[in-house]
């Protein structure tokens, strides 16, 4: 799991070098790679790695766990923070869109 994580850096820092590159083809490749890497990853914590955390808490500590998430969620917005966010990736969508394809309408 940890590699993965170097993994995806590299994979951000490959996308950032292609921009000031203007490498359209190694933009897309890293982006796809990356894409990728987070769904095989996130399926990785949805399915071995959380359950196998959560089977190792009592019930009185998953009680506290999820008390504590909600006052967490309820003292930064969280569904601000949701909206913030994206907004800011259905920017960066239109912007590499226009970037990769400049002629195409979004």
């Amino acid at each position: 799991m940890l590699n993965e994580h170097s993994k995806a850096r590299e994979l951000v820092q490959a996308m950032e070098n292609s921009l000031h590159t203007n490498d359209n083809d190694k933009l897309k490749t890293a982006i796809s790679q990356y894409a990728q890497l987070l769904k095989e990853h996130i399926y990785k914590e949805d399915n071995i790695l959380y359950p196998m955390g959560e089977r190792g808490l009592s019930d009185m500590a998953k009680a506290s766990l999820l008390k504590e998430y909600a006052q967490t969620d309820q003292r930064l917005d969280s569904q601000t923070l949701w909206y913030k966010y994206e907004t800011l990736y259905n920017d960066l969508e239109h912007q590499l869109i226009t970037y990769t394809h400049p002629t195409a309408t979004c």
